[in-house]
């Protein structure tokens, strides 16, 4: 809704900063509207516009009230009381009639009630007539003076003389209600797998965790009945015996909705029933231990003498609650973590919280990445802990999954000797000569004959071995037990020199030796020999050595 109020013609001086005053009033009903807005705008010849606001709240009390009508007055008199009492009646209305004399004045109040009553007497009225008397109440509103009327008819009839009539009346309203109170309990499971891993420096594993929620029913229920109403019996204007009557209000029962037996009763006596008489009854069956799917009905028997009027309420059934209150039905979870120093958990997208339960059974899963940044071998925990809060008792419940880190120890260490044996081989050369290497001779002749021999060693190729022997030596330095452990001890440079050993197993601490020896033939000297050794295991990465 907008209020717009104007203002034209108005000449503001240059550089005037303080300008002009406007004022406003605005009368308005805000109706639901909390705030309300004042906003003002101006515009030049130039034309240019400028505006400001501010907002208002709405006050919650009326800084003023005017009451109209809050007071009125009443008068009742009878329409047609001479007419009548004309037909041979007489009214008895001592301090009633009439009220024109003193209204009944009702002063800023809500309302109210008033009972008065007359007496009507059948003087000499001719029989199998009807007759009526009606009375008007008018109120008067003091400011407005809008009036309101209201009229109460009495109809009389004057039957024949006759037997003894007795018409009784009976009519039962009632509801029924069933409140049931409920309360569950939930449980939450938590786990990882896998709940152990290994992790060297830099190594990096995932790990998933899994929570599971249940809600159960307890056995705190609690059921809370009503069935409650009223009964009204009357003896009826066509009567014409004034008696003394029995009630009997009756909870029916019905497993089927059709053959009903009466499981709670309560009576009462009616005396001096006149005809005309209305008597209200109320009743309570709320105690009773009502069972569910069941039918249900409230009957009412008024009894005197020889005549009884029964009637029934209308059926419920087959019950069940009208009213569910729940509580816990919803929980909420949250999860927290506490990682190790020395290692990065990274969770993944699924780590979200809370984790808001309306339904059972509920689960989700999550991982975590875990690295080994730097902790050398030992074991290291990393806690996880999930926390459900019962929304309505805020009980908690809480479970709880640890990964064990273990970090393995696989040390490698070798340790060689080397000795070596140079063969040295010689070749032998020998001459001989004989000198002269010819010669005559006669009879008696003789020559005297030089024979020379030369011999010669000439060196021949040299043979150098070398041997390189040793151990190596496997130890377990971490805190498990290392299975699958194999290796391998090599000499570098020679492809063929190389000795595989394992797999075995090492305790924590132990240690296990292993032997080699290489040789190696050469017709040059070699100036040296490393030899190389590693190991791997199942739990570990491989770890290696060297010896030169």
């Amino acid at each position: 809704k907008t209020l717009i109020e104007t203002s034209s013609n108005t000449t503001i001086a240059a550089s005037d900063l303080i300008g002009i005053g406007k004022p406003f009033t605005f009368e308005f009903n805000p109706g639901d509207y909390s705030e309300v807005r004042i906003l003002a705008e101006a515009t030049d010849n130039w034309p240019e516009i400028v505006d400001d606001f501010e907002d208002h709240l709405v006050p919650d009390s009326p800084s003023s009230q005017t009451f109209i009508d809050e007071s009125a007055s009443i008068v009742d008199m009878p329409r047609n009381l001479v007419e009548f009492e004309k037909n041979g009646f007489s009214v008895t209305h001592t301090g009633t009639w009439p009220w024109s004399v003193s209204p009944w004045i009702l002063s800023d109040v809500n309302g109210g009630t008033k009972k008065y009553s007359i007496v009507i007497t059948n003087d000499n009225a001719a029989p199998q007539g009807n007759f009526s008397l009606t009375n008007d109440a008018t109120l008067t509103e003091n400011d407005t003076l809008q009036k309101r009327e209201a009229f109460a008819r009495v109809l009389v009839s004057t039957p024949e003389p006759q037997e003894d009539v007795l018409t009784l009346e009976a009519t039962v309203t009632g509801t029924f209600s069933w409140t049931r109170e409920i309360e569950y309990d939930w449980e939450i499971e938590k786990s990882v797998a896998p709940e152990t891993i290994y992790l060297n420096i830099e190594e990096d594993k995932d790990v998933t965790y899994s929570i599971n929620a249940t809600r159960t029913l307890t056995e705190n229920s609690t059921n809370t009945f009503s069935y409650k109403g009223e009964v009204e019996v009357g003896n009826s204007l066509t009567s014409n015996l004034t008696v003394d009557a029995s009630l009997t209000i009756s909870l029916l029962e019905s497993s089927d909705g059709g053959t009903f037996s009466a499981v709670a009763t309560n009576t009462y006596s009616i005396s001096d029933f006149a005809p005309g008489d209305v008597v209200s009854k109320t009743f309570d069956f709320s105690s009773y231990s009502f069972k569910s799917g069941y039918y249900y009905r409230v009957k009412a028997e008024v009894v005197s003498g020889a005549v009884s009027k029964t009637n029934t309420g209308a059926l419920t059934g087959p019950i069940s609650p009208t009213t569910l209150l729940e509580f816990d039905k919803t929980a909420t979870v949250n999860d927290a973590y506490m990682g190790p120093v020395g290692f990065d958990v990274t969770p993944d997208s699924d780590y979200a919280w809370p984790w808001l339960l309306s339904e059972t059974p509920a689960a989700t899963t999550y991982t975590f990445n875990i690295m080994n940044l730097e902790k050398e071998e030992g074991e290291y925990k990393l806690p996880n802990t999930v926390t459900l809060v019962e929304d309505d008792t805020k009980q908690e419940r809480s479970d709880d999954a640890t990964v064990t880190i273990l970090v393995p120890g696989l040390n490698v260490t070798v340790d060689s000797t080397i000795t070596w044996v140079k063969t040295l081989e010689y070749d032998w050369n020998i001459e001989k000569e004989a000198t002269p290497t010819l010669i005559t001779l006669g009879i008696g002749e003789e020559s005297s004959i030089q024979y020379t021999i030369e011999t010669e060693r000439i060196p021949g190729d040299a043979t150098y071995t070398y041997t390189i022997s040793g151990t190596v030596t496997v130890e377990n330095t971490g805190n498990i037990d290392l299975t699958n452990i194999s290796g391998s001890v090599s000499l570098d440079g020679y492809p063929s020199k190389s000795d595989n050993f394992g797999p075995f197993s090492l305790a924590i601490g132990a240690n296990q030796d292993f032997m080699f020896s290489f040789t190696v033939e050469s017709t040059t000297p070699i100036s040296g020999f490393t030899i190389s050794a590693n190991a791997d295991s199942d739990e570990t990465a491989p770890d290696s050595d060297s010896d030169t």
